[in-house]
């Protein structure tokens, strides 16, 4: 067998098994009732501080996500969840399926912004929009 004529081929090969491995990034896949446009701002946001994660954006509206997620306790399938109603975050809540989150920004963040009472990281979610009363 000659070497010679095999050596172009297995440099061929292992310059695209690490082409393939760099062009690789990890997927988030994020469940959201957010609009479209609205999507753009934090995608735009997200990949300035983290270009190596490609975001699968599930939209629907928040009965369809809340149902989706319910369905899926078993096994699920989204990484993480925005953007739907608290009154289904508190379903979620309930049943287990949310895991506590505290943002590198936490003291920035108003106190009203939290669903619930219990005193931080323990906090299973926090409010993206505040309604001035």
């Amino acid at each position: 067998m000659n070497l010679g004529s095999i050596k172009p081929v297995l440099a061929a090969l292992a310059l695209f098994a690490t082409t393939s491995v760099v062009a690789q990034k990890t997927q988030l896949t994020v469940y959201t009732a957010l609009e479209t446009d609205q999507l753009k701002a934090y995608e735009a946001g997200f990949n300035k501080v983290n270009s190596d994660i490609e975001i699968k954006w599930v939209r629907d509206s928040t009965g369809v996500i809340t149902a989706k997620l319910l369905a899926e306790k078993a096994n699920p399938q989204a990484d993480v969840v925005m953007g739907v109603a608290a009154s289904s975050l508190a379903l979620l809540d309930t049943q287990g399926m949310l895991i506590p989150y505290a943002p590198l920004n936490l003291d920035g963040i108003m106190s009203q912004a939290f669903t619930s009472k219990k005193p931080v990281p323990d906090d299973a979610g926090l409010g993206i929009t505040i309604w001035p009363l």
